[in-house]
């Protein structure tokens, strides 16, 4: 969490916010207050995906679970933002794209 808090700000993607939505119906109501935290921070901005997120995603997915990260990737390229992901497959993919990550 801490290069959560040292960012000076972050972007949702849409896709990346009901992801987080799905992922709160499974954990426990602490996380769940914690994540609720994160996305009314002032420091969040929401930005939406675009065709070419969407073709991208569709061109590199090898299998149907990668086709949100690929949104969210391509999204991080396009908009020259640094990809933060706790995921290490998701991780390993963004640097096969050339996705700058945040450290």
């Amino acid at each position: 969490m801490k290069r959560i808090h040292g960012a000076s700000g972050w972007f949702r993607v849409r896709v990346g916010g009901y992801r987080v939505i799905y992922w709160m119906d499974e954990v426990d109501r602490v996380v769940t207050m914690k994540v609720n935290e994160y996305l009314m921070d002032a420091k969040t901005r929401f930005r939406p995906i675009d065709a070419d997120d969407v073709a991208f995603a569709v061109g590199n997915a090898r299998k149907l679970e990668e086709y949100n990260d690929l949104l969210i990737m391509s999204s991080a390229k396009r908009l020259g933002t640094p990809l933060l992901t706790f995921d290490k497959g998701t991780a390993q993919r963004a640097g096969e794209f050339g996705v700058t990550q945040a450290t």
